[in-house]
C-alpha cells in the first residue's frame, strides 16, 4: 500500500479499469476516466451497432461520436442500463495488453478487446476490435481524451496510427 506508480502504471490502470466498470454499470465512476471534453468514437465493423444490444439502427450503420464526458455516460447508459435492468443482457469486457507511448503529459494507447454478452441462455462474443486511445494528464490523474473503438472489418479513421510511434 502506498506504493508511488510510475506513468505507465497508471495508465495501464486506466486502461484496466475501463471495462470492468462499465460492465458492473458503475457509470459515475466510469465517466471519471474521461476528460470532461472527451471524445468517444466507435466504428462498426463485422458486429453493427443496432444488430443486438447497442442502439444504433438501420441498414447503413454509421460512426457513433459522442463529445463531452456527461455526454459519454449518458450515451453509453442509455444502451446498456435498460438490458442490465430488465435482465435481458450483460456485457464483459475482456481487454489485451496495452501499446503505450507518453510524451510529457500526453499519451498514446491500443489494445485489442473482446465483449462477451451474457444472456441467461448463453454467452457469446459479441464484439470484437481494437481501441485506439488519446491520454492527457489532468490535474495530477490521466483520463481518456479520444476513445475510439474499431471493431474487426472495419476501416481504420483517417488520423489514427495504427501503432503507437508509428
Amino acid at each position: 500500500m502506498g506504493e508511488i506508480m510510475n506513468d505507465l502504471d497508471e495508465l495501464r490502470r486506466v486502461i484496466a479499469l475501463y471495462g470492468p466498470l462499465l460492465d458492473d454499470g458503475r457509470f459515475e465512476d466510469w465517466g471519471q476516466l474521461f476528460a470532461v471534453d472527451a471524445e468517444w468514437i466507435s466504428v462498426p465493423g463485422i458486429h453493427r451497432p443496432g444488430s443486438g444490444n447497442s442502439g444504433n439502427t438501420g441498414s447503413n450503420p454509421q460512426t457513433w461520436t459522442v463529445r463531452g464526458r456527461d455526454q459519454i455516460v449518458a450515451q453509453v447508459r442509455s444502451v446498456t442500463e435498460p438490458l442490465r435492468q430488465e435482465g435481458k443482457a450483460r456485457g464483459l469486457h475482456f481487454s489485451g495488453p496495452p501499446v503505450i507511448d507518453v510524451a510529457g503529459d500526453r499519451a498514446h494507447a491500443l489494445w485489442d478487446f473482446i465483449i462477451m454478452h451474457i444472456t441467461r441462455d448463453a454467452i457469446s462474443a459479441s464484439n470484437t476490435g481494437r481501441y485506439y486511445s488519446r491520454f492527457a494528464k489532468l490535474d495530477g490523474r490521466w483520463r481518456f481524451t479520444q476513445r475510439v473503438s474499431v471493431q474487426h472489418g472495419a476501416t481504420l479513421p483517417p488520423g489514427l496510427r495504427p501503432l503507437p510511434g508509428a
